[in-house]
């Protein structure tokens, strides 16, 4: 009897035993298996979400850069503006001035006609 249970019911045991922790970690290894893709998917998706933000600062730097340049053209464009500004107004106020000396010029020379007109 006790040789039975020694050659026959012990090694029995211990072979479920270690069947069931061999099935055990079967279902283990698979559960890793099933992480490992999912952790690859992850990790090709960071990928492509890193490569389309370094895209998008490439993207921005360059609008900025434009935006810069339109700005430069804005400011100097506005500097001819102010420029032109000022040569309109010199010319008003010197177109101004021409018709007053010639308004004034006219009065004073039908002044002096009507002046020798009167003395006449």
């Amino acid at each position: 009897f006790l040789w039975g249970i020694y050659h026959v019911i012990i090694p029995l045991a211990i072979f479920v035993a270690v069947s069931s922790m061999r099935e055990e970690c079967l279902g283990i290894n698979a559960e890793l298996e099933v992480v490992k893709a999912e952790s690859n998917r992850v990790l090709m998706e960071l990928e492509s979400t890193m490569e389309r933000i370094q895209y998008l600062e490439f993207k921005l730097a360059a609008e900025e850069e434009v935006m810069g340049e339109y700005k430069r053209k804005l400011i100097s464009a506005g500097g001819s503006v102010v420029l032109l500004e000022d040569n309109v107004t010199n010319s008003v106020n010197s177109a101004g001035d021409s018709v007053v000396q010639f308004a004034a010029g006219d009065f004073a020379s039908s002044l002096l006609s009507s002046d020798v007109n009167d003395r006449s």
